[in-house]
């Protein structure tokens, strides 16, 4: 869904055994494209009637205010796009060759049938049946589960009733070690990562065998689940684990994903596999890839710091959207919410002078303040204050400042300057000649 641009989109995905990969489904169109500019997709769902239901949330403006231009307001008032509210609704798409699929009403089944359901071609079908199966939690399905998880010629069905025993607490590291070995890869994935639910110091032998006879597949799949679940063994038994991580890691030494799903998977036994490297691999230029990984991860844990792929990070906000966070708070209440000003206040903001072209000199006024009188688009405005600087005010950093220059240019003309901390820190410094406030002669030198 991309409701900003009014389309529904379908890309063709690539499954591979370390990404995904997408193309265009078509050259010259989208899956669904509107006029209406209040089409605002949102979300798709499958219905169990084989039809896709599009939630349409329908409204003309989306964006935050922080990023509405001069010619956004315009664009928006005059296609009255602000009136459209309250209009969300649900659209179904259908194949126009084909009918509409029955159900049955899986609350009338009984637990035989929808076990049956599993197998369904329908995928709706196949998980509200599975999710029925371990909200009802009646044990006497686990014997229909289990022969359908054994069955190899049904994968998807075979991955239903896995999570359907997990579900119902029905799996053990036996059931587990029989499927480990099924022909489809997929299957092989999921039983690995359940697996480490099972680890304990009597299934690390038959662990060891059935790791063993995977790696003799060549899959690159299961080989990157191998990495991401061996390492939670490694602490019942180095001996047998780590000659298999060394082997799938020299398998793919030049890639540096498998080389970090190993130091994921090893849990916190990098120092001992580390030791491993250096007793069974004395060519320095061989692995380099995961010893080097093994190195900033102990020297990470000796710091207290956490592997990159692991930092926390918050996500940046834009500065348009943190100037008018301040704009809102600071200098609404003279300039007004809409940049129009108040009367013997403050003047208005919109197509001002004072803002369009120069950051510096929206800077120097935002810093040092202004005393009037002031022209704004020819129209002379005397004031009965002065606005006052944030120079002095330790509660607005450099960042700040260069926040609300950004949201003010956006929001009130149509073309501005960006100015960086370092020309703000530097224009701390430009004083005023009064030495309070600067006045409209004073600014005219900032073109």
């Amino acid at each position: 869904c991309a409701p900003e641009a009014n389309i529904v989109k379908r890309n063709i995905l690539t499954f591979e055994s370390d990404k995904i990969t997408a193309i265009q489904a078509y050259d010259d169109k989208e899956f669904i494209a509107s006029t209406d500019e209040g089409f605002r997709p949102v979300n798709l769902f499958n219905g169990p009637d084989g039809a896709m239901y599009i939630v349409d949330m329908h409204r003309g403006i989306i964006q935050d205010k922080a990023y509405l231009s001069p010619y956004l307001h315009k664009h928006l008032a005059d296609k009255k796009l602000d009136t459209i509210i309250g209009m969300g609704r649900i659209l179904r798409v259908k194949n126009k060759n084909k009918n509409l699929s029955d159900y049955p009403d899986l609350d009338l089944l009984s637990d035989v049938e929808l076990v049956s359901q599993l197998k369904s071609s329908n995928p709706w079908l196949r998980d509200k049946a599975q999710q029925i199966l371990v909200y009802k939690q009646n044990k006497a399905v686990i014997p229909l589960l289990k022969d359908l998880l054994l069955d190899n010629q049904e994968p998807l069905a075979q991955l239903h009733a896995l999570y359907a025993l997990e579900g119902l607490d029905a799996l053990s590291f036996e059931l587990l070690e029989k499927i480990g070995l099924a022909t489809d890869t997929m299957i092989i994935a999921h039983t690995l990562i359940l697996l480490e639910d099972f680890t304990a110091e009597t299934n690390a032998e038959p662990m060891s065998n059935l790791i063993a006879n995977l790696l003799l597949k060549e899959d690159a799949t299961i080989d990157l689940y191998t990495c991401l679940s061996l390492g939670s063994w490694v602490k019942y038994s180095e001996d047998i684990f780590m000659p298999l991580i060394y082997q799938i890691s020299k398998r793919y030494e030049n890639n540096k994903i498998y080389q970090e799903a190993i130091i994921s998977g090893l849990q916190n036994a990098e120092e001992q596999f580390n030791q491993y490297l250096l007793q069974h691999d004395l060519n320095t230029n061989t692995n380099k890839i995961i010893k080097d990984l093994i190195a900033e991860t102990i020297e990470n844990r000796q710091n207290n710091r956490k592997n990159s792929i692991f930092v926390d990070t918050s996500v940046t906000t834009d500065s348009r959207t943190a100037g008018y966070q301040i704009y809102r708070n600071l200098c609404a209440t003279c300039h007004g919410f809409d940049g129009e000003g108040i009367a013997g206040v403050a003047p208005p903001l919109n197509s001002s002078e004072f803002i369009e072209g120069s950051s510096e000199k929206l800077a120097l006024i935002i810093l040092h303040g202004l005393q009037g009188p002031v022209h704004v688009n020819g129209k002379l405005y005397e004031l009965n204050g002065v606005m006052p600087g944030l120079a002095n005010n330790n509660e607005y950093d450099d960042r700040d400042i260069a926040n609300i220059i950004s949201y003010i240019q956006n929001a009130f003309v149509k073309n501005g300057e960006k100015i960086n901390t370092e020309r703000i820190k530097e224009l701390r410094e430009f004083k005023p000649a009064n030495g309070n406030f600067f006045t409209e002669d004073e600014l005219l030198i900032f073109k």
